[in-house]
């Protein structure tokens, strides 16, 4: 019944997801668009594939550990300064990376693009939960997925192409420097600030304006751009830990669902990381181009997932309401993970391995099980993150920059390790021991949904 929620028209919030979601697909952009370039990184800077994913690897802690400290920013400054503040830096680290020629200087220019691409994962969803209510938020955060997911299902596909032209893997960075351009025009033109705390404070000015007192921001539209979230309303550089988020871990239905999300992104990773040395030889398949086709695959189930997830969530949490007569209890939404955390996503990621270890049923079955696993994973992860703002409003970028942080430090543990492993035992074990780890997550999540409340309160 907050007013709050109601300041922006339909039209303009969905025109803000749509900016959020594409500026959330760049990070997932610049990770796996090296998958399909990895054996001509190799060459060109003459180093292991083995070392190329290394890097990949810490691509991913970048992206897991600097939302910590762009969250912390955050909750001070607003949503908007942090925007425009690490996108810029995305456009210079992508820059260069695109003219790196050593190992060293990849790493350090793939530092500079993740910490600049890695504000919006939270900042993005902490923007969706300022201006939807809980019951309209299920469908906004699949919305934003379904954009954000865009991104590492089309990379593979768009650097398998760019790659073979002249310039080889260098053109996908010409092209994500671009991409980030644009991301910055979108957003100083599209986005307003919508951090509650200083939307408030907002409406107060006008108040007083109105009213013929004096003006309280003497700075005008600076001021209020760079002011802090304190009593005295400072503005400039305001030190605050960086890995304050980390306390919500005190909460065990937090942990549980940021677990969970984790897994699912490790099976995820030991699926796509080593799919150039696996699917590759088995149906022998040497182009880029042909290969980034089935990662398209279960980006295009990750986008179909993630939009039913939003759907099935909203529709979930309405219901409950209704039955409860009118109480909002966050744990309800968690039923709608059921199905693809308990079924659909471990069982087609232990299907998969089992098909490219064998060559059972072909590029058909093979196609058909990366979408579903896309399609799976979306279905508990979309709902689960909603479930984190849900129960989380006044620290949500704080929360998600946690899930976020989590997932990405597993999924850079699966990137680094998971070619050793199925070059030591197979593709096909390597999937089951994902695919078991999947059926652990989804416990937690039941254990939430059973004791989330308990959880919740014994903390409080």
């Amino acid at each position: 019944t907050d007013p709050i929620y109601d300041r922006l028209s339909v039209r303009r919030k969905r025109l803000i997801v749509f900016v959020v979601g594409y500026c959330g697909m760049l990070a997932p952009f610049a990770s796996t668009s090296f998958l399909p370039s990895i054996p001509q990184m190799s060459k060109d800077l003459n180093a292991s594939p083995e070392v190329i994913n290394y890097t990949v690897a810490i691509f991913l802690v970048t992206i897991a550990l600097a939302p910590l400290g762009w969250t912390a920013w955050g909750q001070l400054y607003g949503r908007l300064p942090i925007y425009l503040f690490s996108l810029p830096l995305c456009v210079l680290g992508s820059l260069g990376v695109a003219l790196c020629d050593s190992i060293a200087s990849l790493i350090i220019t793939r530092i500079i693009q993740g910490v600049g691409s890695s504000s919006i994962h939270s900042i993005g969803l902490g923007t969706i939960g300022d201006i939807y209510r809980p019951t309209e938020r299920g469908r906004a955060v699949g919305l934003f997925y379904m954009g954000a997911l865009l991104g590492p299902a089309l990379a593979p596909v768009i650097a398998g192409v760019l790659t073979v032209q002249d310039g080889g893997w260098r053109n996908v960075q010409w092209f994500i420097c671009g991409a980030t351009a644009l991301g910055v025009i979108l957003v100083a033109v599209c986005i307003p600030e919508t951090a509650h705390w200083k939307v408030k404070r907002k409406i107060a000015r006008e108040t007083e304006e109105e009213k013929g007192a004096r003006k309280v921001a003497k700075g005008g539209w600076w001021y209020a751009f760079w002011e802090v979230e304190t009593s005295d309303g400072r503005r400039g550089f305001v030190w605050t830990n960086p890995f304050r988020p980390l306390r919500l871990l005190r909460y065990p239905n937090i942990l549980f669902i940021s677990l969970n999300s984790s897994v699912i992104f490790f099976a995820n990773y030991t699926i796509l990381v080593p799919l150039t040395y696996t699917v590759g030889p088995r149906f022998s398949i040497t182009s880029p181009a042909i290969l980034g086709l089935f990662y398209l695959c279960s980006g295009l189930g990750s986008i179909i997932g993630s939009r039913l997830s939003g759907i099935q969530s909203d529709w979930v949490i309405k219901r409950s309401i209704h039955k409860r007569g009118g109480k909002f209890v966050p744990e309800d939404r968690l039923y709608s993970t059921l199905p693809g955390g308990a079924l659909l996503f471990p069982g087609s990621v232990l299907a998969y391995g089992f098909v490219v270890q064998t060559g059972a049923g072909g590029i058909p079955a093979t196609v058909v099980l990366l979408i579903l696993s896309g399609i799976g994973s979306m279905l508990s992860l979309s709902a689960c993150i909603t479930y984190c703002v849900d129960v989380s409003q006044q620290n949500s970028a704080e929360v998600i920059a946690l899930n976020n942080g989590i997932r990405y430090l597993f999924s850079a543990v699966a990137s680094a390790a998971i070619l050793p492993l199925v070059k030591a035992v197979g593709v096909g074990p390597a999937n089951a021991m994902s695919a078991g780890m999947g059926w652990i997550g989804c416990g937690l999540v039941v254990l939430v949904l059973r004791y989330g409340r308990k959880m919740r309160n014994w903390i409080d």
